[in-house]
Formats: structure tokens, sequence, C-alpha cells
């Protein structure tokens, strides 16, 4: 059957099936990281990624390394209607070498939002927006929990719901668990966001002490549907430590064969037994969308809303630390030209002399209304010919200069600072953001200017598109395509504007993901999706 014939059929039958959940039917997303860890983190994250997708009979399992920003294909059949996909935060998820170790988790956090909202591929394909539109289900295991409620918080800030987020002996490392040691990396303690439309955590505790505050505690979470596991049961057998069993207590109601294993260790039947004393089959992941019990999911008290984040996480420098600035893209050091300082309890980037190098932020999505980058700046030494430069990185794209500031005089600090970001730059993709001394003539070589920047972070202001499927009529370049509604006009510009964008600059047809002046310069099925959600009259 031609595609035409195809759409306008599953058209007809959306409009007449009625009763379905919020989610239901809807391609899923499952993004799963992992706690603390000194190696390569792979055997029991993968293992559960694999007991998802064979849980639901299709999909592909990519995982992501900051080091190359981008979801590396695993396994799987290569289709994108179920994806699993595993956070790999080694580096810095065990108290990172430079800088201090505070608020890496934040960082973490930051970094994967801005990764599910404009994702990157190696060895496979997919959508490049990996939330909006999706059943999207974030499950955390010990610190990775903090990484996942970071990023559940960032996503609803920027007004995308979250399905589900799965907490696992929730450990925030920030001085308050496990006496004696009371390790504090400054890592925020989960919540149960607004924006989340299910939040469970399954927990346990053993107490401090000399041996047991070594195997790290779970807590509970408010508003979120807790259950606190058995010690005594999980010591039974598996990990040495119940802290680490309680990863494989969910796998255990992912993949419910008599004794599955997630490469580490195995469940057998007296496990079966006592860690499940009420059965396992309609526990633990049975409440996902995948798993087939969403409809019966507790009802839980509303939880925070996850308020106001800033675009550019640890732009204000705060406590000196160097989260924000390494591990996703970013670049800060002695071999960049730059270091993060604390002057007195204010920390700073300090940039200089040597000319052309400075500092880049970690992987950051800029939003459709991004209109100027803001920031404090003080010239410490001047440098005659001599200017700070700010300069937006497409990652696969681009650079974009946005402005430069003299620093041909020494000055105190002047707060509020704005570049006007150019119209030329697109909107709505993966970015990185450098600030640098550059000579006049943009050579290499020595240099003198010394500048420091502070409170760095993009400003909201340029209006959203409001109705980026309305894209029938077709308009001239630079005309006001659409008439106020998406039905059958739209979907059929879709489909005969299918394929590569022959000019990226004028594709009105290119609207995935949704909301973005620029969609990824090739019409597919993900916009195909954009006006079949949209559809009927504008808001």
């Amino acid at each position: 059957m031609p595609l035409r014939s195809t759409v306008l059929l599953i058209l007809a039958a959306l409009a007449t099936f009625s009763g379905l959940s919020a989610n239901a039917g809807l391609p899923a997303t499952t993004v799963i990281s992992h706690g603390f860890t000194t190696g390569d983190k792979g055997i029991w994250v993968q293992a559960m990624a694999e007991a998802v997708v064979a849980r639901a009979g299709e999909g592909s399992i990519y995982r992501y390394t900051g080091a190359t920003g981008a979801w590396t294909f695993v396994s799987g059949d290569g289709s994108s209607d179920v994806l699993a996909l595993i956070f790999n935060w080694v580096p810095e998820s065990d108290a990172p070498d430079i800088g201090p170790n505070l608020n890496y988790v934040q960082a973490a956090g930051d970094a994967l939002q801005a990764m599910l909202r404009d994702a990157k591929y190696v060895g496979g394909s997919g959508p490049a927006d990996l939330v909006t539109g999706r059943a999207v289900h974030l499950l955390g295991h010990s610190r990775g929990a903090c990484v996942m409620s970071e990023a559940a918080r960032r996503l609803g800030a920027a007004g995308i719901d979250i399905d589900q987020v799965t907490l696992l002996d929730p450990h925030p490392v920030n001085g308050t668990l496990d006496t004696p040691y009371n390790f504090n990396w400054g890592d925020p303690v989960p919540q149960a966001w607004s924006t989340v439309a299910f939040t469970d955590n399954y927990w346990r505790a053993d107490g401090g002490g000399l041996i047991n505050g070594l195997d790290f505690d779970g807590i509970p979470i408010t508003n979120a549907f807790n259950t606190q596991l058995s010690e005594s049961a999980l010591n039974c057998c598996a990990y040495s430590f119940a802290h680490l069993d309680v990863h494989l207590w969910l796998h255990g109601t992912i993949d419910l064969a008599a004794a599955p294993c997630d490469g580490e260790q195995c469940i057998n039947a007296t496990m079966r037994s006592t860690w499940w004393p009420q059965g396992f089959t309609q526990r633990g992941y049975y409440y996902s969308v995948i798993g087939g019990g969403s409809a019966l999911r507790p009802i839980l008290p509303l939880g925070p809303p996850p308020g106001v984040m800033p675009i550019i996480e640890n732009g204000d420098f705060a406590q000196g630390t160097y989260a924000g600035w390494s591990f996703h893209g970013g670049t800060v050091g002695a071999a960049a030209g730059s270091q993060i300082t604390l002057d007195g309890s204010n920390g700073y980037l300090r940039l200089g002399p040597t000319i052309g190098t400075g500092a880049t932020h970690n992987r950051f999505f800029l939003p459709d209304e991004a209109a100027t980058v803001r920031f404090d700046e003080r010239v410490f030494a001047a440098g005659a010919g001599q200017s700070l430069e700010i300069i937006l990185n497409e990652v696969g794209g681009a650079s974009h200069s946005v402005g430069t500031r003299s620093l041909d005089a020494v000055s105190a600090w002047t707060p509020g600072v704005e570049m006007v970001i150019p119209s030329s730059v697109p909107r709505g993709r993966l970015f990185t953001i450098t600030t640098r001394v550059n000579a006049s003539a943009g050579g290499g070589g020595g240099g003198t200017a010394i500048a420091g920047i502070d409170n760095l972070d993009i400003v909201l202001g340029l209006p959203p598109v409001p109705c980026p499927a309305d894209i029938a009529p077709i308009g001239p370049v630079g005309g006001t395509p659409g008439d106020g509604v998406v039905n059958v006009d739209d979907l059929l510009a879709v489909i005969n504007a299918w394929g590569a964008c022959g000019n990226p600059n004028d594709c009105p047809a290119d609207i995935a993901p949704p909301g973005r002046p620029t969609g990824n310069d090739v019409v597919n099925v993900d916009d195909l999706l954009t006006v079949i959600n949209a559809w009927g009259p504008c808001p």
C-alpha cells in the first residue's frame, strides 16, 4: 500500500479510537545509569538493558560515553520504537582527579538531558528527540539515581514531562550518610518531581559503622512509591554488598525467568521466594509502560515543581568546582589556558594570558527561545588589541562567534554584559560554548590580557514557534505558512517533502523535534509523527 494511503488509514484509526492512557502506544525510551564505579561499568547495566528489550519484544540498545558525545549502538534489531540507553558516566562517578569533586552528579544529569533532546548516533540511527512524544523511563542505581533525578528536573523545567523515574537504593554522597565516613561530593537528594508521572523507589539500609558504612545505604523519597527491601533477605546471596543487590532485585522483575542473571550474579530459587515474598511478576518493573502495569500504579501526592534551571550548568562557578566544564565535551584547566578560581567565597573563570585558548562548557541544549549570552566580566591585566570572545559551537556543525569585548584596559567587575545570539545560529540543537582571549587578528602566540568571567548563562527571550506542525499551505521563504489547523494538508506536505532537505534554511516540513524553528535537516517519520501528535486546531 502506498505510504500516503497507509498514513491516512492510521489517522482515521486514531480519530475514532479512544480510551488509551496518556502514554499507551507511544514509542519508549528507557535510560539506565550506574552509581559510583572505578572501572568500565557495563555488565549488569547492559544486561538490564537487554532484559528491557527482551521484555518489549523489540528494540535497540545504545551506550553513551562523554568522550564521543554520541549514543553508540550495542545490540538489538535496529528499530527505534523501543530504545534502551546506557548512560555511562564512569569518569566522574568515582571522584574525578581534576578540580574539586563537588556537583558532578548535577553536571552529569544536565549532560544527559541534553543528549536526550538532540541525540547523536554511532553505528546506528534513531530519532534526534528521545523525549518528546515518547514514554520516557529514567532508571538509576545509587548515585546514578541522583543523576536521573537531576535529568528529570531539567527536562521538567524545559516543559518536558517524564513518564517514570525509578530509583534503586538512591545514595546521595553529600555528607549525610554512612557514618563514620560521611563522604561529601555535593550530591543532591533525589526528588519525585511534579513533572514525572510516577516515581518509584526501592531501597534498603543497614546503618553505619566501620563495615556497614561501606555497604552504602539507600533512602526513602518523599512523595514517591517507596518499597523498603529486606536487608536480611538480600544478605543471603548474590552480591557481597546488599547495596548492589538492589539492582539485581529490579532485574528479577524485568526478566521473569526462574533464574535470570545480570552478567555478574544470578537469581536462584531461594532468592525468588525470599526476595519477593508477595511474588515477583507484579512488582518493580511491572509498573512501567513496557512492564504492562502502568494503569495500576498507586496514586501518589504531587511532588515539588522542578523550578527554573540555568542553561549553562555551573556558569556561576560556585565552590570553585569544575563540574559542567569537563567529561562531556568541556575543557578547562592549565592546558587550555584557563582555570576556575575562588576569590574568597566567590568562584569565577580566569582566562589568559595565552592567546587563542580558553574554556569550553559541556554540551548543552540551546532552546528555541535563546536570545542572548549574559555574563559578568572583569579585566585583571590589559592587553593592547586583545579581546574576550564568546563562541557557540554546534556539535557536529559550525562554530558561531557571538561577540567580543575589548581587553585594552583593566576594569572592575562589570555585571550583566549581554551579547545577542545571531539569528543565523540554529536553535533547538546541541552546542558547546567557548570563552577565550584573542588577539585582534586572531593569531596565536603570547599575550598579556587576563580576564575573568562569572555568572555565565543563556537568556531566553525569543518567542517559541506557536504551532510548528501547521506548515500547509507552504509559504514563501520568510513568509508565514499555515492556516491555523493541523490536518491532512500538513500531513501531505510532509510526505511530499520526504527525504533530505535540499536547502536546510528553507525546509518548512522539517519540523521534528517539535517546537524548533529548524529540525534535523531531513523530513522523515519524526516529522510525520509530530503532525499526528499535534492534530487539530492550533492553540
